[in-house]
């Protein structure tokens, strides 16, 4: 997801891309592959269906306070319709109707939502980030290239010292072809990871319609996209009591927002007057 990249952006301003060491790789290149895939989403899926049930996209995301059980959701048959329903399967402490957990859901994703000011000010500091990024993704790949380089000399040093010279056997011969071939493999994939797109806007503007208004784009989103934004804007699920969210840890995106958020206010709003509705709304994430 966009948000995921630039939350990445924002936190590392950038940290050192992975890449491979000068020893024997614990697993190789094409495993590598399939679980940098699972974990991005673009693999197979590890969870049934079921799991993505589009009538309860809160299901199994938000935990009950007094067991920590992940709630499930069903349908409830009364006298003349049926009820959706979210409940704990454990202790049964929490019992609340779909409507209202998702509107609470939808209501708490309004209290995260960036005024515009502040969304001015983050699309200053992306495209700071993003053009220093660029640098840095060069100055990388520079690298990687050259190691690509080192590891075809080294091939046809082995190549040489096996086949003309006869210094080692065809067992140990294979066995370091192996290993260069695995960090070839990896090299090229932390190449590949370094790619950047060549203006950060498309995310810039998806970003905004999502952070200015974060509860009508969860709402209107597939339960797909509902989830996978649910579990970005708060890691760790969210634990309800039957009446209200606990509090939760979120994305450091969100954070550096309010950061920012709190910063306009003060230059903005003077001692004395009136707060503003940016301040206010500060003031409500902050209890």
């Amino acid at each position: 997801m966009i948000l995921e990249l630039l939350d990445q952006i924002i936190r590392t301003k950038l940290s050192p891309s992975p890449r491979p060491g000068d020893f024997q790789a614990l697993i190789d290149a094409a495993t590598y592959r399939r679980v940098q895939d699972v974990l991005s989403g673009r693999g197979s899926r590890l969870v049934p269906y079921k799991r993505n049930n589009p009538d309860f996209p809160l299901r199994r995301f938000v935990r009950c306070q007094c067991c920590e059980k992940p709630l499930t959701g069903s349908w409830s048959k009364g006298r003349n319709a049926r009820y959706a329903y979210y409940r704990c399967p454990s202790c049964g402490a929490v019992s609340v109707k779909k409507q209202l957990l998702e509107k609470r859901f939808e209501n708490l994703l309004g209290t995260i939502s960036v005024s515009p000011g502040v969304f001015r000010l983050f699309q200053e500091i992306v495209r700071d980030v993003w053009t220093q990024s660029r640098g840095e993704a060069h100055r990388q790949r520079h690298q990687l290239q050259q190691r690509l380089h080192a590891l075809v000399e080294r091939k046809r040093t082995l190549d040489e010292t096996f086949i003309y010279r006869r210094d080692i056997d065809k067992a140990t011969y294979d066995d370091h072809i192996r290993q260069l071939e695995t960090e070839r493999d990896i090299t090229l994939i932390g190449v590949d990871e370094l790619d950047v797109a060549t203006s950060p806007e498309p995310a810039l503007n998806f970003a905004q319609m999502v952070l200015q208004n974060p509860s009508e784009f969860w709402r209107k989103g597939s339960v797909e996209l509902k989830q996978r934004f649910q579990r970005f804007v708060f890691p760790d699920g969210l634990v309800f009591d039957g009446t209200s969210f606990g509090t939760a840890r979120m994305p450091f995106v969100f954070s550096y927002l309010e950061s920012l958020e709190d910063r306009e206010s003060q230059v903005a709003s003077p001692t004395g007057l009136e707060p503003s509705e940016t301040e206010s709304k500060s003031s409500r994430r902050r209890r």
